[in-house]
């Protein structure tokens, strides 16, 4: 435990270091603010990600602003805030609809939404990421499969789910497809 915590101390010691400079600011808060979420500390962490949002006001930072936004939902999906979680899925959604097609991220925001209830949203953004999905991304592929999936098991469909999940870890292996 005392090595873990060293470490962990180390860590947000190095990430701090970007803290001071201007074009790395909102990197070093997104980082800092995963560290918080890792260990647990929801509200520090929500505050470094509303942080990193207000440093990324630029038009060409939409999509960052859309990943700290998914960042956020997950933080208040922790705190057991469904509707607050819901918000930050949408304005993960809008700041994506700002910014150049990013699908895995579009891709990965409904996966969130079906995880979180909202199956309409969810299917909505299958429907638009679908035509942008490269068939020979293996990245792609597993995270329309993982949306997929998570459609498929909030419809109480647990066997085909587990098929389109296995197949999503297949070919991608990573932490959301090993979940």
């Amino acid at each position: 435990p005392s090595y873990a915590l060293d470490m962990m101390n180390r860590v947000r010691k190095a990430l701090s270091l970007g803290l001071e400079k201007p074009d790395s600011r909102f990197r070093a808060l997104r980082s800092l603010a995963l560290l918080d979420l890792f260990q647990g500390q929801y509200r520090a962490a929500a505050a470094k990600l509303r942080e990193a949002i207000l440093v990324e006001s630029k038009p060409e930072l939409a999509l960052n602003r859309a990943r700290e936004h998914l960042f956020l939902s997950l933080v208040r999906e922790g705190q057991g805030n469904r509707s607050a979680d819901w918000r930050e899925l949408d304005e993960a959604h809008k700041s994506l609809s700002a910014a150049q097609p990013a699908v895995w991220l579009l891709l990965r925001i409904g996966a969130v939404y079906a995880r979180a209830g909202a199956l309409d949203k969810a299917t909505t953004l299958l429907k638009q990421a679908r035509p942008l999905v490269d068939l020979k991304n293996n990245e792609h592929l597993s995270d329309l499969h993982l949306l997929e999936g998570e459609l498929e098991f909030a419809r109480g469909n647990s066997a085909r789910a587990l098929e389109i999940f296995q197949l999503a870890e297949r070919e991608n292996s990573w932490p959301p497809t090993l979940e």
